[in-house]
């Protein structure tokens, strides 16, 4: 082991900038919280983690104010960046409040292009090579930024700082998008549509209502909605009901298993088949 990691350096005094980051974003989505209470599941739950989590920021911290040193420097950063595990999953507690956008980027990709680039490009690319290396580059996302910490930390520490700031920015401006753009993604939205819509330049695309918990329940999006997808893990047989109720006669009312995305997928086909 290189013996420089252990050895004393001078104090670094203050907050790194990705724990002022983290602190930041836990107040951002707390304040998200708070403004959705009456929709959110389990809000007191989510603020008491997120800032027990933020709160226990202040153990590296004070290992490394008693014996600053490139090691105990990493602990800190290590640690602000393991919570990137627990915030990428927690965005789903506050964008299924909201209805789901598919429809509006689907509607301004066909005034953009004419067609829908996705589809267009799944079905051009159909090859399974195409999709093992697009897997291979989605799959080497993760060990790369390992790698790159690392690599900064032991060769560039001087930079150290810099590159985990730009990574964990980078994460949190994702999350941010997810939280308050909140849409399925082109793989469950586009089975809602038939081939002649995907293809003959239709210009308006159906909607689809999330219901991922009893305090998401929303009566003027549910009239709207072409499809609904109910959780049932978290959904009661009398919100259930009444979900159907709101929704117009014609919507389908589809019945699956949360974060179950394969199900969900069949599900969608079986609809519109």
């Amino acid at each position: 082991m290189d013996l420089k990691i252990l050895r004393p350096r001078p104090l670094r005094r203050g907050l790194l900038g990705i724990e002022k980051l983290t602190l930041f974003y836990a107040a951002l989505t707390s304040v998200a919280i708070v403004i959705l209470w009456p929709h959110v599941s389990h809000p007191v739950s989510l603020l008491l983690q997120r800032w027990l989590l933020c709160g226990a920021m202040i153990i590296p911290y004070f290992a490394y104010r008693w014996y600053p040193s490139r090691m105990t420097k990493f602990l800190r950063i290590f640690y602000v960046m393991a919570l990137l595990g627990y915030w990428y999953p927690d965005t789903y507690n506050i964008c299924s409040t909201m209805p789901y956008l598919d429809h509006v980027f689907a509607s301004a990709d066909q005034w953009i292009f004419g067609f829908q680039p996705a589809e267009w490009f799944s079905r051009i690319f159909s090859s399974r090579v195409f999709s093992e290396a697009f897997y291979l580059g989605y799959l080497s996302y993760f060990p790369i930024i390992v790698f790159v910490t690392f690599y900064a930390w032991l060769r560039k520490y001087q930079q150290l700082e810099y590159t985990t700031f730009v990574i964990m920015c980078s994460f949190f401006l994702f999350y941010t998008v997810f939280l308050f753009l909140p849409v399925a993604g082109p793989q469950f939205y586009y089975p809602l549509l038939s081939a002649g819509q995907l293809q003959g330049g239709a210009e308006v695309f159906p909607t689809m209502h999330f219901l991922g918990s009893e305090k998401n329940f929303d009566s003027s999006a549910l009239t709207q909605a072409d499809y609904v997808i109910i959780n049932t893990n978290a959904v009661s047989h009398a919100c259930t009901e009444k979900a159907k109720n709101a929704a117009p006669k014609s919507a389908a009312i589809i019945m699956t298993s949360n974060n179950n995305l394969p199900l969900l997928r069949q599900k969608l086909l079986e609809t519109i088949q």
